[in-house]
């Protein structure tokens, strides 16, 4: 799944307004709770919690956005809406 992800094209997109920085965060998360009453079991409940995190550093502002969706459509898009909202908070200072 993740090793089709082009990292350094979706870190150029996220510069291409004038980021000076950005960084990707992968989540793979597995958690599982048990709980005991009584000595018995009487629940156990699991999840995965998973997704990518962009980061870009624009100015002194720092803009994060998340997706669950792990797709290279999905990152490029995240990287696009990124640093236009960058450029454009950067244009009103």
């Amino acid at each position: 799944m993740i090793e089709n992800i082009p990292y350094q094209e979706i870190i150029k997109e996220a510069l291409k307004e004038g980021g000076e920085f950005a960084d990707l965060f992968f989540e793979h998360t597995f958690s599982m709770v048990i709980i005991c009453e009584e000595d018995r079991i009487e629940k156990a409940i699991s999840g995965l919690d998973m997704g990518v995190g962009l980061r870009l550093l624009f100015g002194r502002k720092t803009f994060y956005g998340f997706t669950t969706e792990i797709s290279k459509d999905s990152l490029f898009a995240l990287a696009g809406r990124i640093s236009r909202a960058a450029k454009k908070v950067g244009r009103r200072r």
